[in-house]
């Protein structure tokens, strides 16, 4: 029996000039474990003042997984990141790779029936939020699947020896700060690995029609996508800083860092 597989894209790409990359296998997990091993004190992230190199996020991410594999969140889970343009979203996201979790951008400007809404069509086990948002949402909300909240307290950056535990947790669900995360743990986890199909990101649409509705991108869509951006933008390794004004929890957000981290950027 001989397939046939239409690939209809193919016929814009030879119009372009545009060669597809052969398949590269991986996540941004191991990408970023990849440079914190080879350029560690390479600058990974800027915000603000601040600068964090490829190995701080590593370890930080690798504090975030071990904590996840230790209250039982298991490969497929979704974790779904409600928070803005801080470096913890981004160590949420690659702690949550490290140990094959499913990763859902979940916008901070949802209002509470689209919350339940999006974190029941989902199925989020773990939600990484903003003190403020918990108080003023997530604290009331109907969330049957979700079981692990890490709150992220907007004074706290990244200081692992902050450390507070005055918010009241929903009935049946633990609520963590993320500086008791890095403070309780250590960086050791075991390694899942994520084969090219598993769904790495859970991405919702506007909802301008009806409900957002979520689409699945496995990793081998994500790393198709992100080596056709660097055949066309012609990026260098290591010699890049991105700039985004998008929401990483925004499809456009996520594809710029994603591009960053490929290239050892920052």
């Amino acid at each position: 029996m001989t397939v046939v597989v239409q690939k209809p894209w193919d016929k814009m790409h030879k119009k372009i000039g545009m060669t597809v990359p052969p398949y590269r296998h991986g996540t941004p997990a191991d990408w970023v474990g990849h440079y914190a091993g080879i350029v560690g004190d390479r600058p990974a992230l800027f915000y603000g003042e601040t600068t964090i190199t490829y190995a701080t996020v590593n370890d930080h991410a690798s504090h975030f997984a071990n904590y996840l594999q230790a209250s039982g969140i298991k490969k497929g889970d979704v974790v779904g990141i409600h928070l803005p343009n801080i470096p913890h979203s981004v160590i949420a996201m690659i702690g949550a790779m490290k140990v094959g979790l499913t990763v859902s951008g979940v916008s901070t400007l949802l209002m509470p029936s689209e919350l339940e809404n999006q974190l029941a069509d989902s199925g989020v086990t773990v939600l990484v939020t903003l003190r403020p948002h918990f108080q003023d949402k997530i604290q009331a909300l109907s969330m049957p699947s979700v079981r692990l909240i890490i709150v992220v307290d907007d004074e706290s950056g990244l200081d692992k020896t902050s450390d507070w535990c005055d918010l009241t947790a929903p009935r049946g669900k633990t609520v963590v700060g993320f500086c008791s995360v890095m403070r309780t743990t250590e960086p050791a986890y075991t390694p899942v690995v994520m084969d090219p199909d598993d769904v790495l990101f859970i991405q919702y649409t506007g909802g301008t029609t009806g409900k957002p509705k979520g689409a699945m991108l496995s990793v081998r869509n994500v790393m198709y996508d992100v080596q056709l951006y660097s055949s066309t933008y012609g990026l260098k390794q290591g010699q890049e800083c991105l700039v985004t004004a998008f929401p990483l929890y925004h499809l456009a957000g996520m594809s710029l860092l994603l591009l960053a981290i490929f290239y050892g950027a920052g």
